[in-house]
């Protein structure tokens, strides 16, 4: 997303520019487009079906880490009743078995979630290099001069807006994502 609105503004801030300098009279006039990024990246049907498929994962991986929770619990349990039992080296190596056990499990955890979060951001870059190509088809299309992201306009008038468009052919084109994440 970051890298689709900075493109975008660069794109601005250079066209920008050049309305700044003087213009002669032989050059093409100025023909501007305004693109929403932030509402096709969340009312597209591909976003929304990201953003489903995210919450799954997210549920199934709760469900992974609260079993894990559970079962390092009954291990202090377990490990609590038999201090009393043990002597203190013998209590000392399941105390260091169970702190080994954690620090496992807690990478485990670590790894999973940066496995997800990966998935995520490759596939939101899926959606956003496809509104990137879909715009710049338009500009071709419709001969703009300039196509500047929503976020950066103040005003603009409503012929110049052309997200409903493109949110069109996404949905057409780019109706899912695949969220790939490792078993």
């Amino acid at each position: 997303m970051k890298r689709l609105t900075s493109k975008l503004l660069l794109a601005s801030c250079v066209s920008l520019s050049l309305l700044a300098s003087p213009v002669k009279e032989a050059e093409d006039p100025l023909k501007i487009a305004v693109v929403d990024v932030d509402k096709l990246m969340q009312a597209s049907k591909s976003a929304k079906q990201l953003i489903a498929e995210l919450e799954k994962q997210r549920a199934k991986f709760q469900e992974e880490v609260s079993k894990h929770e559970a079962k390092l619990r009954e291990l202090e349990k377990k490990l609590v009743e038999e201090q009393k039992k043990l002597s203190p080296d013998e209590f000392n190596k399941k105390r260091e078995e169970f702190e080994r056990q954690v620090a496992q499990v807690q990478e485990k955890v670590g790894k999973r979630r940066e496995q997800l979060e990966q998935a995520f951001s490759e596939s939101r870059e899926e959606i956003q290099k496809a509104i990137l190509k879909f715009v710049v088809e338009a500009s071709d299309k419709n001969k703009y001069t300039l196509v500047i992201p929503r976020s950066v306009v103040i005003f603009r008038a409503d012929h110049h807006e052309i997200t409903d468009n493109i949110l069109k052919q996404l949905d057409e084109k780019l109706p899912k994502v695949n969220f790939k994440v490792p078993s």
